[in-house]
């Protein structure tokens, strides 16, 4: 039985989600440049983990350089954590407008043949809308894989909100159940993959900025598990508010790579998008709490 918390947590949710709906594009980000105000400006919220990942990643800047990226990021940061939350609410036509695939006939052989393949993308831009938008755009079933939440009752109410553009959400537990389930339908396994891994022991160490980095190993797992190719996904800002997103073949044979090199081919992937505009990765999170088994 859900506990009285779950149950307020979900009222403080649904309440949430209803007012932003109503909330037009142009209050939204009338509203994200007081909260970079408080966030940034007066609370500081973990700018000293942002300081430091922005000199282990670009040494090589000057410190009014990287002081740029980290008050560019803080705007976007705000403006991603309202999208999501706009995101909930989100019509099929808004979606297509405003996180516009480009090339989502690139998996038309795929599906015409029931195949399957693993997308996966980075922390960078605004992914969260992915989850209203990918099912609308491509040929392929969306198999969007997160983590569970703790109150089951406010999972659910997302579940639902997300799987109206046709994607199935998957918890990590259940991706190979699904996948089977789904199998004749092309499914298309959905992975943001470039977090710190919850289990080092699982984790697969590669090189990113120079230096040894734990990573997940989901995307190499499924890839050679089922013998499918993977994809990646750049999100690309147009202006605020509105997302272009190409995808690109990134691995065509798997089995043709070890599970260590498929992770660093997407690292390496995901390096280079960040390298282009700085600003737009997760930079609040620690990336390298954890140190080399050799360390």
């Amino acid at each position: 039985m859900a506990k009285f918390s779950d149950h307020l947590g979900l009222w403080a949710f649904k309440t949430v989600r209803f007012s932003f709906r109503l909330t037009p594009f142009w209050l939204l980000y009338a509203y994200s440049n007081f909260l970079y105000l408080v966030l940034y400006k007066l609370l500081g919220y973990r700018k000293q983990v942002v300081r430091d990942n922005l000199l282990r990643c670009f040494p090589e800047k000057t410190e009014a350089e990287r002081t740029k990226i980290e008050r560019q990021f803080y705007s976007h940061l705000c403006d991603i954590f309202l999208e999501s939350l706009k995101g909930l609410s989100m019509s099929e036509e808004v979606a297509k407008k405003r996180w516009k695939v480009v090339n989502g006939d690139i998996f038309d052989p795929i599906a015409q043949k029931e195949g399957a393949a693993v997308l996966a993308g980075a922390h960078y831009n605004n992914w969260e809308w992915g989850g209203a938008g990918l099912g609308f755009q491509t040929p392929m079933l969306s198999m969007v894989i997160y983590k569970p939440m703790a109150n089951k009752l406010i999972e659910a109410e997302m579940f639902k909100g997300r799987s109206l553009s046709g994607n199935v959400i998957v918890p990590t537990y259940e991706t190979a159940k699904q996948f089977e389930a789904h199998r004749s339908q092309s499914p298309l396994l959905v992975l943001i993959a470039d977090q710190n891994p919850s289990s080092v022991k699982k984790a697969h160490w590669v090189e990113f900025f120079g230096q040894q980095t734990a990573t997940i190993h989901g995307p190499a797992r499924y890839a050679q598990g089922y013998t499918i190719p993977i994809y990646y996904f750049d999100v690309q800002k147009v202006k605020r508010g509105v997302y272009e997103v190409h995808f690109e073949e990134l691995i065509k044979d798997p089995q043709a790579h070890t599970a260590e090199e498929i992770s660093q081919i997407y690292m390496a992937k995901v390096e280079a998008q960040i390298r282009k505009d700085p600003a737009y990765w997760l930079w609040s999170h620690k990336r390298w709490k954890h140190k080399p088994p050799q360390a």
